[in-house]
């Protein structure tokens, strides 16, 4: 193990880990004795090592550290040298009895011949008894396993036995502790980064590769660290072609034990290395044995598997670390490859997809015969290894293809196969190199689906619609199929973008569209496997597109589909009823489309092509109040948009995120959210995140009891005569706009404002929005009979069921607003229920203050926290506004003290009363007797 340092926050994927590892050696003793980080090699063991003594020494703990290698194993005492000869120092101040052996294990003085085990434990463990005493002390042994057995022997006696403050890290290859350890000990394997944590590292690299490589890098290394970083490392420097399995001089000097150890093997074993590492990973062991010209033989594995470079398992052949088969590739002459090739596609005949891909890795140049076979098989490609293996066919058609319009078709379907395997940056490289083959409009327009998706997910929608209309100025396709593919992107691009007048375009755009084609046969599967838009789901997106672009959202009774259609149908199917279910406010209709969706997309391996999708399940599992299932739809959503740098994903995931631990009382993890949120799209291109991003920070500033600031910016989401920015997205704010003008002593201005937004929605609009309406206009009513009507409509009202979560709001509401008018009978039904519904869902925000008011209205229903736990939960600021205010001060006359305004000193008040479970300001003063006592 080196002694550089591993920079603060640099670890990827570790955090429960290394918040373990802080833990134990920030504060030597307090916990495990002794820990071990078990795993493969390149796993990340060495790199927690680094980042204990870091965080070690920053905190002012000794640490001292030893390394195991294979040379120095048989070497006694080499792992005792290195973890203690920088304290030898400490031994010339021992006892004589305590010095000696320390000198003789150390080095310091010969070995006797016969060598007293007992006096040497003893000497380590009174050394380490002497350091501890003086400082905490911690341990670092990586790669245990390959120090000297009395090393680690006299370690393991001498950390049971210490009694100061010291613990002991130690990291060991594979999935055991090393015989001769306490197998009770603690112990944690290092698990593989995903994919979304394998994207980030390398990232973060200095070099990164190209984009059609970088997937290719993550599928291979497996989540493996080192694996990553050399992968990526080796194709930005030597162009190494991961996709042909291809190694280079340098990847065999970093992998050198690798390569060493297979050059010590038979020439029979390093053949059937090569072979192994040739495969595509679909060959099995027997096709494999008879390829390497050993017939049925399976006996000839035996040194192989001896060797601990492979791992046979049934019928199948697998590598004990990626960066083996690298070598065992890599080491091998490129007529030696080529070789292994062809015998591989002579014996798969009966196998297309490997055939073609073998042929085309053993080929030398152009090559039409095979470039089309690859192509042709790549509907087996897909049922075999998802998008990922098409794209991948289709890329390597291209490049081989002598006509430049045939590689440019290619590469546009590669692109569009890239883009459903969920790697947009992959994508965009291929839909570049169309238009580098070719100047015919007509292939480039099969380019511009892909870029225009990607860009869309890549949250540059203003550049997507772009992309539309220019090609359609072009060259308008004849495709039916690409046409609407087009357009469903374009009207994603105008949703997200904002700008009303991409609706008008979108409705110009639309004319283009094709006749429905005669007949109405549905597209076979192998046909829509590649198609834009499959025929089956044709209808329902041309009629999506109609009604977006007159502003006519579910008028139409949505269409059926056929169930004999396919799997890429139904796909595209249930995306597009699933986006007009969500753009029109039907969140349990949108629930159920995206959910089956999103499901058959799983099952073809392309959630990638699904995350805006996704993003939208997660949407309405929010709105419909499933909130048990948004946290894991959530990480599966971000994870899919980290790999594929899906920026508009990941800005609606964290917005969504921050907007449920709001309503769960998690500020900070909120703001958090919601701050990352921020940083991944440009405001004035994205209008409808930015409007999200606004209400989202306008309910947390309400939470915080900072209502004058809400009531500002959702403000900002409306025009001066209340015309929404965004037609969609900011009417969601209507409530809150209302509750914080309310709560901030504007509710004058904000029913002239609420008037306004009325009747600028019109008199129909969704009746989500319709509810969300009367609400608004029930809190800032300047009338009685006029609030309870507005009040009852929006609690009432049986369309309200959706949405439980804003109805228990609207609940929760009224119900104050009757024990208020001295109405406590009818307001605890109201105020229990959307207790009930807060409490299960964990909104815990609401739920305080709905315990509060119920108990205030004469209600006892719901669970309490007790006085000092609510006392406790107030910042220091809020602890003396309370005392002020319990002394009989009034909010005048605390802000004057406080040097703040009477109306900041209300807001802190109405935050305080729910977390003290009050609900007047009388009741303050015995409630602060309790918490003193």
């Amino acid at each position: 193990m080196t002694a550089e340092r591993e920079p603060a926050g640099a670890l990827v994927g570790r955090d429960a880990l290394a918040a373990s590892i802080t833990r134990m050696v920030t504060n030597p003793g307090a916990g495990d004795r002794m820990f071990w980080l078990l795993g493969e090699a390149g796993i990340g063991k060495s790199t927690l090592l680094r980042h204990a003594r870091a965080v070690a020494e920053d905190a002012g703990v000794r640490v001292l550290q030893a390394s195991g290698v294979d040379a120095e194993t048989q070497q006694m005492f080499s792992g005792l040298q290195q973890l203690l000869w920088p304290v030898m120092a400490y031994a010339d101040r021992l006892p004589e009895a305590i010095r000696i052996p320390l000198d003789e294990m150390l080095g310091r003085a010969p070995l006797p011949a016969m060598v007293d085990m007992y006096a040497c434990r003893h000497a380590v463990l009174h050394l380490l008894e002497v350091l501890a005493a003086e400082s905490p002390l911690v341990l670092l042994l990586d790669d245990a396993h390959l120090l000297d057995r009395d090393s680690l022997d006299i370690v393991v006696y001498a950390v049971r036995r210490v009694a100061g403050p010291m613990t002991t890290l130690c990291s060991s290859r594979g999935h055991r502790i090393p015989d001769g350890v306490d197998p009770g000990v603690a112990a944690a394997e290092v698990p593989s980064l995903t994919d979304a944590e394998s994207a980030v590292l390398l990232d973060r690299q200095p070099m990164t590769p190209s984009r059609s490589a970088r997937l290719e890098i993550i599928r291979q290394a497996e989540g493996n660290p080192l694996a990553i970083i050399e992968f990526g490392r080796a194709v930005v420097r030597s162009g190494v072609d991961l996709s042909a399995s291809t190694g280079d001089d340098r990847v065999r000097r970093v992998q050198s034990l690798f390569s060493l150890r297979i050059a010590d093997l038979t020439p029979q074993t390093r053949k059937l290395l090569l072979y192994a590492a040739s495969g595509s990973g679909y060959e099995s062991l027997d096709i494999i044995t008879a390829a390497a010209g050993f017939g049925g033989d399976l006996s000839v594995w035996r040194e192989a598997e001896q060797s601990g470079l492979v791992v046979i398992d049934g019928r199948a052949v697998h590598f004990t670390h990626p960066l083996v088969r690298s070598a065992a590739y890599s080491d091998c002459s490129v007529d030696q490859r080529r070789a292994a090739h062809e015998d591989f596609a002579a014996r798969l005949v009966d196998d297309p997809p490997c055939r073609a891909w073998h042929r085309a890795a053993a080929a030398d140049g152009v090559d039409e015969s095979v470039a089309a076979e690859l192509e042709g098989a790549a509907e087996l490609s897909h049922r075999r290894g998802g998008f990922f293996e098409v794209a991948r066919a289709l890329e390597r058609a291209a490049q081989i293809s002598p006509a430049p319009d045939k590689a440019a078709l290619r590469y546009a379907s590669a692109a569009h196969a890239a883009y459903m395997a969920g790697d947009p940056q992959w994508g965009l490289a291929l839909a570049a190199q169309v238009r580098r083959a070719t100047t015919s409009p007509e292939i480039r327009s099969a380019a511009a689906l892909p870029t225009a998706s990607i860009l869309l997910q890549t949250a540059k929608p203003d550049e997507a619609f772009d992309v539309v209309r220019r090609t359609f100025s072009e060259y308008t396709p004849t495709d039916e199929s690409l046409t609407l593919a087009l357009l469903f992107t374009a009207l994603g691009a105008a949703h997200f973008s904002g700008g009303e007048w991409r609706r008008t375009a979108l409705s110009s755009l639309a004319e283009a569209i094709p006749a429905p084609s005669a007949g109405g046969k549905v597209s076979s599967e192998g046909r829509d496997l590649l198609s834009p838009m499959p025929d089956a789901a044709k209808e329902a997106v041309r009629q999506l597109i109609a009604e977006y672009s007159t502003s006519t959202l579910g008028a139409e009774a949505r269409v059926a589909l056929d169930e004999t259609s396919s799997i890429a149908a139904k796909i595209s199917y249930l995306l597009a009823e699933g986006t007009r279910a969500y753009l029109s406010e039907n969140s349990v209709d949108a629930l159920s489309y995206f959910g089956r969706g999103i499901e058959s997309l799983r099952e073809v391996g392309s959630l990638g092509a699904g995350a805006m999708g996704m993003a939208a399940f997660l949407g309405a599992l929010v709105d419909t109040g499933r909130w048990n299932e948004v946290d894991k739809a959530a990480e599966e959503a971000s994870e899919v948009a980290t790999v594929g740098r899906m920026a508009l994903v990941e800005a609606i995931v964290e917005i969504h995120r921050g907007t449920i631990e709001t309503h769960r009382g998690n500020v900070d993890v909120a703001k958090g959210h919601l701050a990352r949120a921020a940083t991944l799209f440009e405001p004035r291109a994205n209008g409808a995140l930015t409007v999200d991003l606004t209400r989202a920070r306008s309910f947390l500033a309400c939470v915080n009891g900072d209502f004058a600031s809400a009531y500002e910016r959702l403000r900002g989401v409306f025009e001066d005569d209340g015309t929404p920015l965004h037609s969609i997205q900011s009417v969601l704010g209507i409530a809150d706009l209302a509750w914080a003008g309310a709560r901030s002593g504007q509710q004058a201005s904000a029913r002239r404002f609420v008037t306004a937004i009325g009747r600028a929605i019109g008199s129909k609009p969704p009746a989500r929005i319709r509810l969300l309406r009367h609400l608004a206009a029930a809190l800032v009513s300047e009338t009685t009979r006029g609030a309870e009507r507005h009040y009852r409509t929006a609690v009432l009202d049986p369309d309200g069921g959706q949405w439980p979560v804003e109805r228990a709001r609207a609940q929760l509401h009224y119900g104050e607003w009757l024990r208020r008018n001295r109405r406590p009978t009818d307001a605890r039904p109201q105020l229990a229920a959307a207790l009930d519904t807060f409490e299960s869902v964990g909104a815990r925000t609401f739920a305080d203050i709905a315990r509060a008011e119920l108990r205030a209205a004469g209600g006892t229903r719901g669970s309490t926290s007790t006085t000092t736990d609510g006392w406790a939960s107030l910042t220091a600021q809020e602890q003396h506004i309370a005392t002020l205010a319990a002394e009989g001060l009034t909010n005048r006359q605390i802000g004057e003290q406080l040097h703040l305004s009477p109306r900041t000193i209300g807001s802190h008040l109405y935050h305080v009363y729910p977390k003290l479970g009050v609900s007047k300001r009388h009741e303050l003063r015995g409630m602060i007797d309790r918490a003193a006592r």
